[in-house]
């Protein structure tokens, strides 16, 4: 008589390891998916935030028809204090004119005349939110990192016109001065981040064709999530 055959109910161990891979594969995709666009959307409001600090930027040129120089000096000890000063005004009212013992109970702001004549201009940016460090005198990028700020300068000064030839360089040859900030510890400019200004060949240099963003106004420069400037993950201002 033959011997009946006994039905195997339930999976092997094999096809159990093998339906748990599929699952962590899966749930790997679906996470890195979600943690991509988190991060599209974290740098969307970043953009977002940095674009608003260049409005404020525009504020400031429509009131005094000018950008704020960038060159340290003084107090202002790099491009990035000198933003902060711009929108802001903090210095001292013996310096600039404003202050409470000038007649602005705001303690904010700042004249172009001294003794507590003329108007008062700003703050264009208070100094009572999440984007300025009020013990370091800069304003803040999303990710709580210093923004850098260059203002660019012009090609042609009076009668004289200059030979810009390099993107980060001297008030001889540069769109921006490179020396603008370096009290914030910058390491150097790598081809990556040069390209997001319009440097295609990464190289420093303006080439033929090449457009250099913001070029006739500022450079801002926010580190990006990784906190080190110049890099690939920087983000700049659009204008």
């Amino acid at each position: 008589m033959e011997k009946s055959k006994v039905n195997r109910a339930g999976f092997s161990l094999l096809e159990i390891l093998v339906v748990v891979v599929v699952i962590a594969l899966l749930l790997t995709l679906v996470v890195g998916g979600l943690f991509k666009a988190r991060q599209r959307a974290e740098r969307s409001v970043a953009q977002q935030e940095l674009n608003a600090v260049a409005a404020l930027l525009e504020n400031y040129y429509n009131d005094l028809h000018a950008y704020p120089d960038s060159t340290p000096a003084g107090i202002i000890t790099s491009g990035s204090v000198a933003l902060a000063e711009g929108l802001v005004g903090w210095q001292p009212f013996a310096e600039d004119g404003a202050g409470v013992a000038n007649g602005d109970p705001t303690d904010y702001g700042f004249r172009l005349q001294p003794g507590g004549r003329g108007r008062i201009f700003g703050p264009y940016l208070l100094p009572t939110g999440k984007n300025y460090d009020p013990v370091r005198h800069v304003v803040l990028d999303h990710w709580g990192n210093p923004i850098l700020y260059y203002r660019a300068v012009p090609a042609t000064t009076g009668r004289v016109t200059r030979s810009v030839t390099r993107v980060f360089g001297t008030t001889a040859d540069g769109v921006f001065v490179a020396g603008d900030n370096t009290a914030a510890g910058n390491p150097a400019v790598s081809a990556a981040f040069l390209s997001l200004v319009g440097d295609a060949n990464g190289n420093n240099t303006i080439d033929a064709g090449e457009m250099i963003a913001n070029r006739d106004a500022y450079l801002l420069v926010s580190a990006g999530p990784d906190g080190v400037y110049f890099t690939a993950d920087d983000l700049i201002n659009t204008k």
